[in-house]
């Protein structure tokens, strides 16, 4: 446990026992806040096992993981907060592995690996990545694509004109700005374009 907290549950045993020395109050509100401590340290662990996990972009911190279900239900509660979510892979840009989709099985996001529309400025991930499970760590944010660049995401996952063209008028999606992401069986992909 960090110092910080340790020293803040210490100042606060200390005050409950100024407080309520000896009483059944004290006793009674000394369990209430371990147990409360107790909830609190255990739901800031991840129990995502990572073993296996391979690292793109920088540093990863699968700390809090929300499901990408929270994430849209609290995207505006959410944005420009640095937070980690998990999904599966469902697409990878198949040109340079510059951007990818991801699932629970209810929500689909995109993820991309810089803000920047030249898709050289951030890292890449393995084009053969698609149903492996990711963790990422970044922002997210509610976007609004123009057609020509929903059509053009479509045509980079090697979309059939047909499909293409059924793209009509801009198009609303979650976007997740990822700075560093781990992809489960990292031994089994392919290294990503340089």
């Amino acid at each position: 446990m960090p110092l910080v907290i340790t020293r803040a549950i210490a100042t606060l045993i200390w005050s409950f026992e100024s407080l309520f020395k000896g009483t059944q109050i004290m006793k009674i509100a000394l369990v209430v806040l371990l147990a409360g401590i107790s909830l609190f340290a255990v739901g800031c662990q991840s129990s995502e096992n990572t073993e296996g996990f391979k690292v793109y972009g920088g540093k990863a911190e699968p700390k809090q993981v929300l499901t990408l279900s929270d994430v849209v239900a609290r995207a505006d509660a959410l944005k420009e907060q640095r937070i980690c979510v998990k999904g599966d892979i469902s697409e990878v840009c198949k040109n340079r592995g510059c951007w990818m989709t991801v699932t629970d099985g209810k929500h689909t996001a995109r993820v991309r690996f810089t803000k920047s529309d030249a898709c050289s400025e951030g890292f890449y991930v393995p084009r053969n990545a698609a149903g492996h499970k990711a963790l990422m760590n970044g922002i997210v944010e509610v976007m609004t694509l123009s057609q020509a660049e929903a059509r053009h995401y479509a045509e980079d996952n090697g979309k059939s004109v047909e499909e293409i063209e059924k793209i009509q008028g801009p198009q609303t999606e979650i976007t997740f700005f990822a700075d560093a992401v781990m992809i489960s069986d990292g031994d089994k992909l392919e290294p990503p374009v340089q």
